[in-house]
């Protein structure tokens, strides 16, 4: 939502997702294999958006082997990849960030790329998680912002430093977006603001 329509085209974004998704009616397949997204086969059921046991996010190395190949291949080609690092939907988001997946940045720490931040504050107000359908009226803040400033450098930062790395400064992110929420002064960093009705 926060990309130019053009910059989308140009820099060929793909999106990083569960395969579960993928198995839903109707939007699975649109926003999965017809997007040309790149599958997660997570071995717990309830992995990423499931209901079951969402901590666990071994994934099936089998499988996932040809869809790694195929982000690679992306990069190369200066694709641009669009993931969740929560790894899922927070659950508790008013405690705070969850850990960031380490394997979600082996990209970026593989080939160094720049890594930006898309946070929003007070979607969970607009679609509760137990709501089947969303659209509630409420104010939702987003920001987008580059990560990849703040040290480590990533030339030779791994995978964990840049989840780490990445996990402080998006926490800022989402902090500023709750100031901006509840009428504070607007800060750095771009924040916009936009009302579901």
């Amino acid at each position: 939502a926060l990309l130019p329509p053009r910059f989308v085209r140009r820099a060929h974004v793909r999106t990083v997702m569960s395969a579960s998704i993928a198995q839903l009616p109707f939007l699975g397949r649109s926003i999965g294999d017809h997007a040309g997204s790149f599958k997660v086969y997570f071995q717990a059921k309830g992995a990423g958006f499931g209901k079951g046991d969402a901590s666990d996010f071994s994934v099936d190395r089998a499988r996932q082997e040809a869809e790694t190949a195929r982000m690679e291949a992306h990069i190369k080609r200066r694709g641009v990849l669009a993931f969740c690092p929560e790894g899922g939907m927070n659950k508790t988001p008013s405690e705070g960030l969850n850990p960031f997946r380490r394997g979600s940045f082996a990209q970026a720490a593989k080939y160094s790329t720049p890594i930006w931040g898309a946070a929003l504050h007070g979607s969970t107000a607009a679609w509760p998680r137990d709501a089947l359908l969303g659209g509630d009226p409420s104010t939702v803040a987003l920001s987008l912002e580059q990560l990849t400033l703040l040290p480590p450098p990533v030339a030779t930062a791994t995978a964990a430093d840049l989840a780490e790395a990445c996990q402080e400064a998006m926490q800022r992110q989402v902090d500023r977006l709750a100031t901006l929420a509840r009428g504070g002064a607007r800060t750095e960093g771009g924040a916009t603001r936009a009302r579901a009705s």
